[in-house]
């Protein structure tokens, strides 16, 4: 599965001219594709509600069979903390390591595959963004968000 270039640069112009990016959900379809700012939430309960109900608003919303079509592709962009990888798990907010990041997962709802993408943010003395380098994924790793699967759950609840 891919994630469309298009998305990846659009999120990486967007951090480089204006030094961040609001949590964006861009749903794909047969006919179109629609882009929603996302709530981020103060945690992971919160982040997963927020995208339930995203799925639920675009279902309820008429847009869905109007103007998307058919699901092809849930993407989600945001910034966050991370911490390096390493043989004992940190959580980057407790980690003096953490690098801040451009973090791209997507979603397909037909097979449930999800993949992901990051970029480290690299910023100069002004604090300006500089650079997004590809951050490596180990090979053997799995990508799980809840987060996609909320927003599918609650789109599929009211559009089927």
């Amino acid at each position: 599965m891919y994630i469309p270039e298009e998305i990846i640069e659009l999120a990486k112009y967007n951090v480089e001219l204006y030094g961040g990016f609001e949590p964006s959900l861009f749903v794909i379809g047969t006919k179109e594709k629609v882009r929603m700012s996302v709530p981020i939430g103060r945690d992971s309960a919160e982040r997963v509600q927020f995208m339930t109900d995203a799925g639920v608003e675009l279902a309820q919303s008429g847009l869905a069979s109007q103007v998307i079509g058919d699901l092809k592709l849930v993407v989600f962009v945001s910034e966050a903390w991370v911490s390096p990888a390493r043989e004992k798990m940190v959580m980057p907010s407790q980690d003096p390591d953490r690098t801040e990041a451009l973090i791209i997962t997507a979603l397909d709802p037909n097979t449930m595959e999800q993949t992901l993408q990051m970029f480290t943010c690299v910023r100069d003395s002004k604090q300006a963004v500089i650079e997004l380098k590809p951050i490596s994924m180990p090979k053997e790793g799995t990508v799980e968000s809840p987060l996609l699967r909320a927003f599918l759950s609650g789109f599929r609840l009211f559009n089927r």
